[in-house]
């Protein structure tokens, strides 16, 4: 017995290796659980997506959703709008930016802190309703991408090109998608002194094919504008028709309330109208922002501003699926609260075990206290809801 342990774990073959296989096992068990009867039908916004994505002339025309909608087309010819193949599109992609999100975490927190709060991301309702739809609401996510890349290209500067193209690639991925172009903009300007320094260890000639790249890499959605100047207004945030200014007041505070409280109106992704956070995240958020302002005052600057212009894209729009740019800010919040909690408990119980013992069990309830509500709102009661069923009728 002792031989086929020492077998098992040796050579690189970790418990850490499990434990990670078991997770990512989980993770694509639970978003992709009965795709295709959870709900049994196509929403409206499902069926706008598939349409838009039928051919590579009406892609060419509505590149918006560019990223998403390539999967979708290629789902489509592989089998005719398959309710099973056409939400993998979306699945697939969280997954990927659920794999972001950890490579953040586990650089700003540690690996344990990484797990939880990973979790504890993937299983919020939005996210999780979002990875199992065919739309593309699943690209507001992409800053996920453009954080994990930047870090990746910092990380590693030996092989810095390649971190560049990676970052250059997600960068333009995500400028597609309405409201990108900003967190881009923000992020470059954020980001400016570390690029800088990055750019001027490349030649001339590496500068000149991150230019190429970027430019073909947008002349999808150039052709876009240039085929219809009325795709420009939902790209900056611009709703269509335009409503008062109190009306979009209403809309910002309604979709702020929306985070901790309740929204004043139904979403296609909520029960009633419960809020994004439950009241765990919110404290675990909390406590996070407390942590950064004390200690990475610009940090916290940074994930504010996200929380922030997500609400405000929510209001403008009036959608609450926008407030995926502010949970993206907020996740990364919860996890420093997790981890501001750990330490601060350390430092009262430095050196005996049962408080030590007794932290672990409670990181442990939380997690499988947002693996239960997360799975059973989002697979059971979500799809048995009088007003999911109404909408997700189209066969």
């Amino acid at each position: 017995m002792r031989d086929i342990k020492s077998a098992l774990f040796k050579d690189g073959f970790s418990k850490k290796m499990i434990v990670f296989g078991l997770s990512w096992l989980a993770l694509i068990i639970i978003y992709t659980w009965h795709l295709s009867s959870s709900p049994a039908g196509f929403s409206p916004v499902e069926a706008q997506s598939i349409a838009l994505s039928i051919n590579h002339h009406v892609l060419a025309h509505n590149a918006l959703s560019l990223p998403h909608d390539i999967l979708l087309y290629a789902a489509n010819h592989f089998h005719h709008a398959s309710l099973e193949l056409t939400r993998l599109s979306s699945a697939i992609l969280a997954l990927i930016f659920i794999g972001c999100f950890f490579y953040v975490a586990k650089i700003w927190f540690g690996t344990m802190v990484a797990y939880v709060s990973t979790a504890i991301f993937a299983l919020t309702p939005l996210v999780l309703l979002v990875g199992r739809s065919a739309t593309s609401e699943i690209l507001l996510l992409l800053p996920l991408a453009v954080s994990a890349a930047y870090f990746w290209a910092v990380r590693h500067p030996e092989r810095q090109l390649v971190g560049l193209l990676l970052l250059t690639f997600v960068a333009a991925m995500t400028i597609y998608v309405p409201g990108g172009i900003f967190i881009i903009l923000a992020g470059g300007i954020y980001s400016w002194p570390v690029l800088k320094e990055m750019f001027r260890k490349l030649t001339s000639t590496n500068i000149a094919v991150l230019g190429v790249l970027s430019l073909v890499l947008l002349v999808p959605l150039a052709y876009t504008f240039y085929a219809n100047h009325l795709q420009l207004r939902p790209w900056v945030l611009v709703p269509s028709p335009l409503s008062s200014v109190s009306t979009e007041l209403r809309h910002i505070a309604s979709m702020a309330m929306g985070i901790f409280i309740h929204t004043t109106d139904h979403s296609n992704y909520q029960i009633g109208r419960l809020p994004l956070l439950t009241i765990t995240q919110f404290v675990l958020a909390g406590f996070g922002l407390y942590a950064l302002w004390e200690r990475a005052k610009n940090k916290a600057w940074g994930l504010l501003g996200l929380v922030v212009f997500g609400i405000l894209a929510a209001g403008i729009i009036n959608d609450f699926t926008y407030l995926l740019y502010s949970l993206v800010g907020l996740s990364i919040f919860m996890g420093a609260g997790l981890r501001f909690l750990i330490l601060e408990w350390r430092t009262v119980f430095p050196s005996n075990p049962l408080p030590r013992a007794l932290a672990i069990f409670l990181v442990f309830a939380v997690l499988a206290i947002q693996l239960l509500y997360g799975v059973r709102y989002s697979l059971v009661a979500w799809p048995a809801t009088m007003a999911t069923r109404q909408v997700y009728v189209i066969k």
